[in-house]
């Protein structure tokens, strides 16, 4: 147990680590436009309050980081076999608090462009004919999924080879010494349940992809034929980075499938292992393109090609402004929540950070936030007891 408390506190502090960097630098890799969650003139970047405003929240996130990161070692060698459960939640409470200074720093850049009159244009046309192009998805890898879907296809085929002469009991748990503590009959739905869990995770991860490609831009009125560029290169990029990550996470339930099988078990130290070492891979891309990319690409200086100059063109005549009109910060809710009733999209990029965002006004955008709490919490509950219950024993 010793062994595998040590490696739990070797992840918090990594997930500390890297939650912490990304929130640090998340006003700086934001559209210049886009001020914690305010449009602004992009011109307003280099203002001595904005940049003393961005400091105090890259200084107060830090310092926040780095309490967390002294409790989570002081945890562990007052209470090493707590150190599982505070890998659980200390990077929600970072979170909790990075959000309490966000909102912060959210009404003071409020303030700021109502005391120094940054004005910008009232309306902002997002979705335009590029939202065509967007939704023929052209630019897609498939060969991401194509791939695992294959992993998954042979990783099933190769159970149903095996399955006659597998013994009628198999092992269908183990603890966290890696020894077996239930056993069950065997059964067709055992053996295929990793690869069937790989293909939905497939299926997921696809679809998240697709998602991507129809999400509202935040397109910066200043030079919008190079905004629709920076998309257009930014989304190229994340698509393949959600992709590599979709091949791991494959390859991640294919390497369980042996051990449904009972035909391999390994060490919890090669097990724990193996999860460090595939969670990293599957964090190290997307963290460099958002580190180096910006917000939907706002740090790219990618050419400008003779669609994305006609998308800029056609801004205003596209679609009826009524379809399209977002009536700039009063639709975002603390600058994070988009909330507009007029506004036929789902999905939209997000004012702060990197990640995209839904249309609150949409009944399908909370059931999807409904759905998703639900197995959170339940999973946060279910694993909290079994955790508490092992402790008390």
């Amino acid at each position: 147990m010793n062994e595998m408390n040590g490696l739990f506190l070797a992840l918090n502090l990594v997930v500390l680590l890297i939650i912490g960097l990304i929130l640090v630098r998340a006003p700086w890799i934001t559209q210049r436009s886009l001020f914690f969650g305010v449009r602004v003139p992009a011109s307003t970047w280099d203002h001595p309050s904005a940049q003393r405003l961005r400091r105090i929240y890259a200084g107060w996130t830090a310092a926040s980081s780095a309490a967390l990161l002294f409790a989570s070692i002081l945890l562990y060698v007052r209470q090493p076999d707590w150190t599982l459960l505070a890998a659980m939640y200390l990077p929600l409470l970072l979170l909790l608090i990075q959000f309490l200074i966000y909102v912060f720093c959210w009404r003071s850049a409020r303030h700021l462009k109502q005391t120094q009159n940054w004005q910008t244009s009232a309306t902002v046309y997002a979705d335009t004919a590029s939202s065509r192009s967007r939704q023929s998805f052209r630019d897609l890898p498939w060969s991401w999924y194509l791939i695992s879907a294959l992993l998954c296809l042979i990783a099933a085929l190769v159970s149903l080879a095996v399955y006659p002469t597998l013994p009628d009991v198999l092992v269908k748990h183990w603890n966290f010494a890696m020894e077996a503590d239930a056993w069950g009959e065997k059964s067709l739905l055992h053996i295929l349940i990793q690869p069937l869990l790989a293909f939905v995770m497939v299926l997921f991860m696809l679809a998240a992809n697709l998602g991507m490609y129809r999400s509202k831009l935040q397109v910066e009125n200043e030079n919008p034929a190079l905004s629709f560029a920076r998309h257009r290169l930014y989304r190229r990029l994340m698509s393949h980075v959600l992709g590599f990550i979709t091949l791991v996470m494959t390859v991640m339930f294919v390497a369980i499938t042996p051990m449904t099988l009972n035909l391999w078990v390994p060490s919890a130290g090669t097990l724990i292992g193996g999860i460090l070492f595939f969670s990293l891979l599957m964090l190290i891309p997307p963290i460099w393109v958002t580190l180096k990319a910006g917000q939907a690409g706002n740090r790219l200086k990618p050419e400008i090609s003779s669609e994305d100059r006609l998308n800029a063109g056609i801004l205003p005549r596209d679609l009826p402004a009524a379809a399209t009109r977002i009536r700039d910060d009063r639709d975002w809710k603390l600058g994070l929540f988009y909330f507009n009733r007029d506004d036929p999209s789902l999905f939209v990029e997000n004012r702060f950070g990197s990640n995209n965002g839904l249309n609150y006004a949409r009944k399908t955008a909370w059931l999807i936030v409904g759905i998703l709490a639900a197995v959170s919490v339940m999973s946060y509950y279910v694993t909290t007891v079994l955790l508490c219950r092992l402790l008390a024993t």
